[in-house]
């Protein structure tokens, strides 16, 4: 290798290096599934999700590590985002995974990159559990509110104070 391509070749190891600590350090959790199925790639938050060392993770096929459910039933694995993203099938979706007792709600993302001969799925996860939850709560309040208001044989007046906070100088 002459000199200039081994100064190249040390140019996109730090690229690489850049891009896995960027990566690593952003809080959902990012998988790149060739097509073959198998992981290629994961960043330290999809360890965490599947509960499993980057060692044990590469090589193994997504459904064997992330088992989703929707309304309940498990996800076919023609339907995986994996498959569909590779299929051009496959829009933003959301899943469930059974973990430690609970039941985590993941928005999962994805597109597929590289060329026709080496494509990979890439799959962006985030855990919307708490969002939802939320959601869920403040419609459970406001419809109990709109219940209230409804039974209520009085008038009920609602009054908003807008309060200025901007300063005027007066000269």
């Amino acid at each position: 290798m002459s000199t200039q391509q081994l100064e190249q070749v040390k140019q996109l190891q730090a690229i690489v290096n850049k891009m896995e600590v960027t990566l690593g350090a952003i809080a959902d959790a990012v998988v790149w599934v060739g097509e073959d199925r198998l992981i290629q790639w994961c960043n330290s938050r999809f360890e965490s999700l599947v509960d499993q060392p980057h060692s044990n993770v590469c090589g193994v096929k997504l459904t064997e590590l992330l088992p989703l459910t929707q309304v309940g039933q498990p996800v076919a694995l023609s339907c995986y985002p994996d498959v569909q993203v590779l299929n051009g099938e496959y829009e933003t979706t959301n899943y469930q995974l059974q973990q430690d007792g609970q039941t985590l709600t993941l928005q999962i993302s994805g597109s597929c990159t590289g060329l026709t001969s080496d494509r990979c799925a890439t799959l962006v996860i985030q855990d919307i559990t708490l969002t939802q939850q939320t959601q869920e709560s403040l419609q459970e309040i406001e419809e109990r509110l709109q219940t209230l208001i409804n039974a209520t044989p009085d008038i009920i007046c609602l009054k908003s104070h807008l309060i200025n906070t901007s300063k005027t100088d007066i000269t």
